[in-house]
């Protein structure tokens, strides 16, 4: 395609996670591959985000209004207006109802992004309902999606979306980062781990959809067993209290290190011996991808986005969500066979560097661009999805 396209993307962008980690990565990749787009950012929070994109020199814009707040509406139509993109591509349940709004009258392909089920955003039935009632009221003026797993593509296809209107893109991760080749800073002496300990980690937003209750449960299990046993959880959250006092209702408060908030991720995951993520659910499970890229052996729950890449005894340990006995067994095994931990790490690696990394992903992204503008010049309404 020989024009630039410009292409906004808006988000949320009020909590750091998987989305945002995502969009980190597409826009930096896509950037660095010299592909033909320029990249513009509207977000409803100055957070974490906005303030990566702007540290790496990308355009942006902040609306700062309440959660639904008509005045997003304007922005957005004025933003569409100052910007004029060639498409829009939208991340969220808030960013999606408002873009489309705004944009429903105009001629701009609208593209969307699937990152993970609705109905684990949103625990409470009542925030559930109405942002179920906002997404697929509008998903008519919608263009196309990218759903970043298969279970989410078939997910999308149950709710009524046709195949055709849907790309599944795995979301990307930076494997230079996230290499078992680098060295990477000690960390256990600062988190106060005993030199001989087999540490454990997990890397999560501490709500209620990544089991990290069920987790600290196995755990407790795992230590009665194994004294050399260590957890530490890098991330947080509103369960934050709720979980240090489980950990200390349980009696291993000394095993287990709140790591807090962490930008350092990669640096983190070299100072653990293993993985683990009792998720209920995942869109893709990205930190799962990021320890697998590290060389690290993982055991998590067989969920979502998480079957599209890992495949038990293969490359890693599948258990069965919600079942703190089964993920203590798949920890304790992993534990003690020192040949299997080797062979699930190697087999790990190679498979993230072949089929997950960033590149791939911006590579994939910029062809959908390219056949949605494509496909809307010559008025065509949707385009084939890839599978």
């Amino acid at each position: 395609m020989a024009q630039q396209l410009r292409v906004l993307h808006v988000i949320g962008g009020g909590e750091y996670g998987g989305a945002e980690e995502y969009l980190v990565q597409l826009f930096t990749h896509l950037r660095a591959a010299s592909y033909p787009v320029n990249l513009h950012l509207a977000c409803f929070y100055e957070a974490q985000l906005s303030q990566e994109l702007r540290e790496r020199g990308f355009s942006l814009t902040v609306l700062p209004f309440g959660r639904l707040d008509v005045r997003l509406w304007r922005g957005l139509s004025a933003l569409l207006a100052r910007v004029r993109p060639h498409l829009v591509h939208t991340h969220g349940v808030k960013a999606n109802f408002f873009t489309r709004l705004a944009a429903r009258k105009t001629a701009i392909p609208l593209i969307t992004t699937v990152h993970s089920m609705l109905r684990y955003d949103y625990p409470n039935p009542l925030a559930y309902f109405v942002a179920a009632q906002m997404e697929r009221r509008t998903r008519r003026w919608n263009h196309h999606f990218i759903a970043i797993s298969r279970t989410l593509r078939d997910h999308l296809v149950a709710e009524g979306v046709p195949p055709e209107r849907i790309s599944v893109i795995h979301h990307g991760i930076d494997v230079q980062r996230f290499s078992p080749d680098r060295t990477y800073p000690r960390l256990r002496k600062e988190w106060g781990i005993p030199a001989d300990a087999f540490v454990w980690g997990t890397v999560a937003r501490f709500v209620e959809v990544k089991g990290l209750s069920v987790l600290i449960e196995a755990f407790a299990r795992v230590r009665q067993l194994e004294p050399r046993a260590h957890l530490v959880l890098i991330g947080d959250g509103p369960l934050r209290e709720r979980l240090r006092k489980q950990v200390r209702t349980l009696g291993i408060a000394d095993a287990v290190t709140f790591t807090g908030f962490r930008r350092d991720v990669p640096n983190c995951l070299a100072n653990v011996d293993a993985y683990v993520s009792a998720s209920f659910s995942e869109g893709l499970g990205l930190s799962v991808l990021e320890a697998m890229a590290m060389g690290l052996p993982v055991v998590c729950t067989a969920v979502g986005g998480i079957l599209d890449f890992l495949r038990h005894g293969e490359n890693g340990w599948l258990v069965p969500p919600r079942s703190d006995v089964a993920l203590a067994e798949g920890m304790i095994a992993v534990m003690r066979d020192p040949v299997m931990r080797a062979r699930f790490a190697q087999q790990a690696a190679r498979d993230v560097r072949d089929a997950f990394s960033a590149e791939r992903m911006a590579r994939e992204t910029f062809q959908v661009y390219e056949q949605l503008v494509q496909a809307q010049a010559f008025g065509k309404k949707s385009m084939s999805g890839r599978r």
